[in-house]
């Protein structure tokens, strides 16, 4: 279930209803969630596939990793070094992992992990969007990091607009050289 509240006119906020663990559980899940993202840290290159090579060079990077802060948070570049790159920011905020991805839509979508413990899968929840005053607008509200193995991955993004899904999902299959 989740609920819509529209609070200020420059943030549309989203609460979801998640199955809670216990304080400890969920902190551990979401320690062991933030040094996965941490294992990515380098150059991701789109896989050798056709539905990939509409989205660039094979021959350099596509998304990187980069560790700052001291170890406490990661930089993400999507679409590294293209017109429409984008960058998230993956850090723990108390029992949480969190994020907010910085879009080229000129928006701040903010998501939190979902504690369920996977070591394929890190699924985050649309909670808040910030940088926008109508719930209407197109905006990136699904995120999953998808594991394959420690040098390949599936990252997937969905848009929503008009409150309801919008338009493909976008699935990056890369791999770490």
């Amino acid at each position: 279930m989740m609920t819509i509240l529209v609070s200020c006119k420059d943030t549309v906020k989203i609460e979801s209803s998640i199955k809670k663990t216990t304080s400890e559980d969920h902190s551990k899940i979401s320690e062991n969630q933030f040094e996965k993202i941490k294992s990515l840290e380098g150059e991701w290159y789109l896989a050798n596939e056709e539905a990939m090579l509409k989205y660039g060079s094979l021959e350099t990077p596509f998304i990187t990793y980069e560790i700052t802060s001291a170890g406490n948070a990661v930089i993400e570049k999507l679409f590294y070094e293209r017109e429409r790159e984008m960058t998230t920011v993956y850090h723990r905020d108390q029992n949480d992992l969190v994020m907010t991805h910085y879009c080229t839509l000129g928006n701040q979508p903010f998501f939190i992990a979902n504690p369920t413990p996977s070591d394929s899968l890190i699924s985050f929840d649309f909670i808040k969007l910030g940088n926008m005053s109508d719930a209407n607008e197109a905006h990136i509200h699904r995120h999953e990091l998808e594991f394959i193995s420690d040098s390949e991955m599936i990252a997937h993004w969905g848009t929503w607009k008009d409150q309801a899904p919008f338009g493909k999902d976008r699935a990056f299959h890369v791999i770490k050289k």
